[in-house]
């Protein structure tokens, strides 16, 4: 799968949370959500629409974003959780492993450094990565108990039906 047919597949399937998604399907999707959101930050930047929001305490925690941004992570927000639970869906693990992503996103004071982290943040970012060796390996052979293998020739009933 290449990643136009990856974007077409998950756009297509983005309120659909049924089944699974393939480790191509997944990756070139997130590829190109972090293309367009780049791309949609340039474009901001060069007319002038950018936001800097200070995240911490240090004179590098601050994020620029704007109303391009804010558009583009919206409109990828549901494709991204749906085709990354039929992800987890391929490795035979439950969707709501997805609610692991959420943990990044609990308030913290300042992220400079790991012991301002606290344990909440420390404990959200090793989940995350827990969560990211999940999504990298291979998905179960065959038939799972959420579906049918994403990678699997069609089967003669399934050409002629």
């Amino acid at each position: 799968m290449n990643m136009v047919e990856s974007v077409r597949t998950v756009f297509a399937r983005s309120l659909q949370l049924s089944g699974r998604a393939s480790r191509s399907e997944f990756w070139w999707f997130t590829l190109f959500s972090i293309l367009a959101a780049i791309l949609a930050g340039l474009v901001e930047y060069g007319i002038g629409l950018d936001w800097w929001i200070e995240m911490g305490s240090h004179p590098l925690s601050y994020i620029a974003t704007g109303p391009l941004t804010l558009i583009c992570v919206l409109a990828l927000l549901i494709p991204s959780i749906t085709v990354t639970v039929r992800r987890l869906h391929d490795r035979n693990v439950t969707g709501w492993v997805a609610i692991i992503l959420l943990l990044q996103y609990l308030p913290m004071s300042d992220v400079t450094t790991a012991q301002s982290l606290g344990f909440i943040g420390i404990a959200a970012m090793a989940l995350n990565l827990i969560l990211l060796i999940y999504l990298i390996g291979r998905g179960s052979e065959g038939p799972n108990r959420y579906g049918p293998d994403p990678l699997a020739p069609p089967s003669q009933a399934d050409i002629f039906a």
